[in-house]
């Protein structure tokens, strides 16, 4: 099963997968239309294998489409347009509304992540310039982060997500990044609320790329 949390930026990155979102609620309908008529009563299946399809269809960064905000289906997530089984599964008709509406929004997300990470380019040589660059945009994002997801459930796993993104997009191995990155907030982030001014500044300043 593909969940959204282990995705390099290689494989959110949106200007290396092309996508129509104007094609996206007739992929679902095609797919829900092959299935078996009883299958949509296993809810948590349905969403497993739609999952599976749309990844084959447009690539790995598209399991993220019910990532949901809170404690929705994947909980923690930067999505809106899905919340879960229960909630945004009461007919089929909804649920392929919905599911298209995710996944278009969470392309929208990728997309806008993107053009924020090219507008802050991480200088390769000289530390201080580096820093600089680097503090100027994790500030930035985490900001986006927080707006996105509302600070709601275990929204920090997204956001350092979303930062070990931005070191990866500049050339920072993704492994290093990631590790680098959870190092840096080290559970100074919580759940429901978003960071005080003090606490991101912390977080900021106790990555030193080198």
């Amino acid at each position: 099963m593909l969940y959204p949390y282990n995705l390099t930026w290689a494989e959110a990155d949106p200007a290396t997968h092309p996508f129509d979102a104007a094609g996206v609620e007739g992929v679902v309908r095609a797919f829900h239309s092959a299935m078996p008529k009883d299958r949509f009563e296993d809810k948590v299946a349905w969403c497993d294998e739609l999952t599976e399809a749309l990844a084959t269809r447009y690539g790995p960064w598209a399991s993220g489409w019910r990532w949901a905000r809170d404690e929705g289906d994947l909980g923690g997530g930067p999505v809106s347009a899905w919340c879960c089984p229960r909630d945004s599964m009461k007919s089929p008709d909804q649920a392929l509304r919905s599911a298209a509406s995710a996944l278009c929004e969470w392309r929208a997300w990728l997309e806008r992540l993107a053009a924020r990470f090219d507008e802050h380019p991480l200088p390769a040589t000289d530390p201080v310039a580096r820093h600089r660059v680097w503090r100027r945009a994790a500030i930035e994002l985490i900001a986006m982060v927080v707006d996105q997801t509302g600070a709601g459930d275990a929204w920090y796993a997204h956001c350092q997500q979303v930062l070990s993104w931005y070191l990866a997009r500049w050339d920072v191995p993704d492994k290093t990044a990631r590790k680098a990155v959870g190092k840096a907030i080290g559970g100074r982030f919580e759940s429901w609320v978003g960071p005080p001014e003090d606490v991101v500044t912390e977080v900021v300043e106790r990555l030193r790329l080198a």
